[in-house]
Formats: C-alpha cells, structure tokens, sequence
C-alpha cells in the first residue's frame, strides 16, 4: 500500500500540499481572486488568522512593507570603504589625459601639422631642414685648363 506524501503527526490531521501552496499565495497576495474565499473558508476552519504571520512572509514583501531610509552619510562611508579596500585605485586622481579635452589635443596635433606643412612648402630644399652646404669648389683635375690671369 502507499503512504501519503505527508504523513500527519500523532494527533495531526494530514497536510495537502496544493491548500498549503494556496495557502502561502494567499499570504503573498498572488492567489486568484476566484480561490480566494475558499483559502479563507479553510483558515477561518482551521482557526489561523487571515493576516499573513510574519514567518510566512516572503523577504520581498517584509522590505516593501519596512521603511527603509538610509543614513545620511551612506554614501561617503561606502566611498571611504571602497578607497580603503581598494587602495585609491577607483578612486585616483585622474591622469592628465583625462583631464585634458580631447578636442584641445587634436587641435594642437592639426596647429603643429599645419605649421610644418607651411614651412616645408615654403622652404627652398623642399623639406623642414635647412642644408648646410658648403661653398662650391672648382672640380679637382681642372686647374692645367683654366689659366691664372
């Protein structure tokens, strides 16, 4: 023979699993409008209060339910036990590229590149540099053609 799934206790009657589940979504607020009376019908029965006992409760609607108000100084305390954990380094000073614009530094790289532009194109060698040539010299092997005057 099969044993029911929850055996009462001596002088228990036996437990029924779908009315205990009804029993929990009436407490939560969940059950439909239609068992309603029925679930309540079994409480008032049974002589259990048809507010729901605090054990019951799921966490979720304790919290909607408690005020929750946080300190005043929440934030700068987690702010410090972030610094102090952490060792400053989600809250560094920022590098100077971060605090530099990035439109800034593109427009110096664009003024930098224009001025070097200008000036090899104006240059007479063609590039930035100026050549250091010396004077020309007369080709070697040619002074026996040209006679001193």
């Amino acid at each position: 023979m099969s044993e029911p799934a929850n055996p009462a206790q001596p002088g228990e009657e036996p437990r029924d699993d779908a009315m205990d589940a009804k029993v929990f979504d009436y407490y939560e607020g969940t059950l439909p409008a239609a068992e309603r009376p029925a679930v309540e019908a079994y409480l008032r029965a049974r002589g259990e209060p048809l507010d729901a006992p605090p054990e019951l409760t799921s966490g979720l609607q304790s919290l909607r339910r408690a005020p929750v108000v946080a300190p005043e100084t929440f934030e700068r305390d987690v702010t410090a036990t972030i610094e102090k954990r952490s060792g400053g380094r989600f809250f560094a000073r920022p590098s100077f590229i971060d605090r530099v614009p990035l439109r800034l530094l593109l427009l110096l790289v664009a003024l930098l590149a224009a001025g070097y532009l200008l000036l090899a194109r104006t240059s007479s060698t063609g590039g930035a540099r100026l050549r250091q040539n010396p004077s020309p010299q007369a080709p070697q092997g040619s002074g026996a053609i040209v006679t001193p005057p």
